[in-house]
């Protein structure tokens, strides 16, 4: 679903209270129906109540929702997502660091719903950070490739002569993408649509 299949303009305050009134009578099973009451709502009370679900991940209060272990906090982030909320960022960047090799493609597709300059932000925190993992530090330094532009490159110089020849190699790669003369220019895209 596209962000314009929500409506903004109604008034939601009372409506999540109302609604989270109600969780603690709710078996874990039925709080998905929290997310699903709604979904078709794009508020910031909505996104405050979606944000303190989200936020449940990893503790007692957190639910499981169906038998194969999803629970209450992966739904609410999975929400925030789809409405580029920038609180869930660092989920989905850890999700995306913890994956199998090939499926951490297909884990970018649910970062690229959040902000490009968002995006950077949390990977070049993480790299200063100096991961111990050279998995991560690839991976961050691809998707740093993937959301930055020509200004982030001199992040990646340092991991240039990295020990790590697969870390060096995505550097590479890296710098050479975001600093490539034939790129197109951030922003010129919606320039050439209209």
């Amino acid at each position: 679903r596209c962000l314009s299949d929500w409506s903004s303009d109604v008034c939601s305050s009372d409506l999540v209270e109302y609604i989270m009134s109600g969780e603690t009578l709710l078996a874990a099973d039925q709080k998905w129906d929290l997310i699903w009451a709604l979904n078709q709502i794009d508020s910031e009370n909505v996104r405050k109540m979606l944000r303190e679900l989200a936020s449940r991940a990893g503790t007692e209060r957190d639910a499981v929702v169906r038998k194969d272990g999803l629970t209450l906090s992966r739904l609410a982030h999975d929400e925030l997502m789809h409405r580029g909320d920038v609180f869930s960022i660092s989920y989905f960047v850890s999700d995306a660091l913890e994956r199998e090799r090939p499926w951490f493609s297909i884990s970018l597709e649910y970062v690229e719903h959040f902000p490009s300059k968002a995006i950077v932000s949390e990977v070049t925190r993480r790299l200063a950070a100096s991961p111990t993992s050279t998995d991560h530090v690839a991976r961050l330094i691809s998707m740093l490739g993937k959301f930055g532009t020509s200004g982030d490159a001199p992040v990646v110089d340092p991991f240039l002569t990295y020990t790590d020849e697969l870390v060096r190699n995505v550097a590479y790669e890296t710098k050479l993408h975001l600093t490539d003369p034939l790129r197109l220019a951030t922003d010129w895209d919606e320039m050439l649509i209209q």
